[in-house]
């Protein structure tokens, strides 16, 4: 069993490898320079996050330690800005991203992507007692919405067009999802769009 898992790591890594960066030599490039550096949001929980004693921790962290551990290099967990994460990846600031980076088609044509290992939805949070209950009933109200983040993606879809025009304002400016839901308790927004994972 702990043979399959580590060939299951090895193969989501160099796939995961590729997609950020050159084509071909990802995994002996990470080899031989004996890092892996993770480029991540440090606030999505329960992805990647910190905990009380300010340590980076979650579910793509433990995955992608596993992965440095099976590989016999030194993880770098680097918190980047998320609105310029393909950014840092072509820059070579970071060699991987590994978590909340959605499949989109743009990606698929510049990058190449590890196969999902979660599926995850957008979810629309209000407050308890706001009436919003459904898409309708954000006509005319304020959203909130992390900057870069698959949220915002599906918010600015085609698919999306008729809802994104029927709002009356959407403040994408968010770095994370704890500011924008920050801003959603003070009343500054009236729901904030994210992903159901957190």
């Amino acid at each position: 069993m702990k043979k399959i898992f580590s060939l299951f790591l090895l193969a989501l890594l160099a796939l995961s490898l590729t997609a950020c960066g050159s084509k071909d030599g990802d995994l002996d490039y990470i080899k031989d320079k004996g890092t892996l550096i993770l480029g991540l949001d440090d606030s999505f929980p329960p992805m990647g996050f910190r905990d009380d004693a300010d340590n980076i921790v979650g579910f793509d962290i433990d995955l992608a330690k596993a992965v440095a551990d099976e590989l016999g290099v030194e993880l770098v967990l680097q918190p980047i800005e998320w609105t310029a994460k393909e950014q840092e990846l072509a820059t070579k600031n970071i060699d991987c991203i590994w978590n909340g980076f959605s499949v989109t088609e743009e990606r698929l044509a510049q990058l190449t992507l590890s196969i999902p290992y979660m599926e995850n939805t957008i979810a629309m949070v209000v407050v308890k007692d706001s009436g919003i209950k459904n898409k309708a009933d954000m006509a005319g109200k304020r959203m909130a919405v992390q900057g870069g983040s698959s949220a915002e993606e599906a918010l600015n879809s085609d698919a999306n067009k008729d809802f994104r025009e029927s709002l009356g304002e959407v403040n994408g400016s968010f770095k994370d999802y704890v500011t924008a839901l920050m801003d959603l308790e003070t009343g500054n927004s009236d729901a904030v769009l994210m992903d159901s994972v957190v």
